[in-house]
């Protein structure tokens, strides 16, 4: 995907910085779980799970903003992903009674 080779591969930070902050667009627009978390999975497949590997220590305080809000929907994302099968499980352990 052009948008992580263009992350990965420039010197230049401003790029660095609008890459990131359009996947972050991308990936956190829809309210549907399943299609935010289809969309992460496909971008960090593409190469950006790579490149957010060779992202030096101290990115630059625009970076480290973009990373931070990626992150920060990755892990609400996984927390109610966790929620929904918490839900069916308590589900299967205790059926309503009929």
């Amino acid at each position: 995907m052009a948008l992580q080779q263009g992350h990965a591969t420039s010197k230049n930070h401003s790029l660095q910085v609008a890459c990131v902050q359009f996947i972050n667009a991308i990936i956190t627009t829809p309210d549907d779980l399943d299609f935010r978390l289809h969309l992460r999975n496909e971008v960090l497949r593409a190469g950006l799970d790579d490149a957010l590997g060779n992202i030096p220590e101290q990115p630059g305080e625009d970076l480290a903003v973009q990373l931070e809000v990626f992150e920060y929907h990755r892990e609400e994302d996984v927390i109610e992903l966790q929620g929904r099968f918490n839900d069916i499980r308590f589900e299967l352990e205790y059926p309503p009674l009929l």
